[in-house]
């Protein structure tokens, strides 16, 4: 979300005579924010999108921005964490290089110690957490304890509107997870893997420890 005063000032900067500027803007579901819509019709206006990247796309991305190729293990965790995101892989590769959590060996780089999280996502989602209340924080957190969470426990503990408000924002969604014994099931889930790092990693211990021992609990009702 861009500052009204920082979009007056890009908005005069697009209207002067052989002006090029050049932004980003994050879509919601493919929707263009209600702020810059009009700007994106005007016939000087060129809107290019981005899509994700694929499997092989993405091992190519990350062989541009390293010099290098990457190992098949530090490539297949790097799409498991990313998910194809450029935004995200371009800062996670970043992270890793200036973290030495990658190293080049015989010409491919390898990791030595876990991908970090990029800051400036950690601070991108609790800053829009953050937006919908203490509720919606602590369910935030609530999930990011699994990873997923079933729908039926989500109705159980009383977290069904704050959930309503994460799945608004775009934090997290609603699959269908198949059971090999039975019929699937509806869990919540994040709508990308580095939202549950970024959130669990501003999660202080005392917390950690409260949200384990709910999900163990409600395990132990449920069987």
């Amino acid at each position: 979300r861009c500052h009204p005063l920082s979009f007056a000032l890009i908005e005069r900067l697009l209207r002067e005579p052989e002006r090029l500027v050049i932004a980003s803007v994050r879509s919601d579901h493919g929707e263009l924010p209600a702020s810059v819509r009009a700007l994106a019709r005007e016939p000087w206006t060129v809107v290019i999108e981005v899509h994700g990247f694929s499997r092989d796309e993405l091992d190519a991305f990350a062989a541009a921005e390293l010099g290098a190729p990457l190992d098949a293990r530090l490539g297949e965790e790097l799409w498991r964490r990313t998910a194809g995101n450029p935004l995200y892989a371009a800062q996670v590769l970043r992270g890793a290089r200036s973290g030495a959590a990658i190293v080049m060996n015989n010409g491919v780089w390898w990791a030595v110690a876990p991908l970090p999280v990029p800051a400036s996502l950690r601070d991108a989602v609790t800053d829009r957490i953050d937006t919908l209340g203490g509720g919606a924080g602590a369910t935030a957190q609530w999930v990011a304890g699994l990873g997923e969470v079933p729908v039926t426990r989500v109705e159980s503990s009383g977290r069904t509107s704050a959930v309503a408000q994460l799945v608004d924002a775009g934090i997290v969604r609603v699959r269908q997870r198949p059971e090999p014994t039975g019929p699937s099931r509806h869990v919540v889930v994040f709508s990308h893997p580095l939202f549950r790092e970024a959130i669990w990693s501003r999660t202080d211990g005392i917390r950690r420890h409260a949200v384990l021992q709910e999900h163990f609990d409600a395990e132990c009702r449920e069987t």
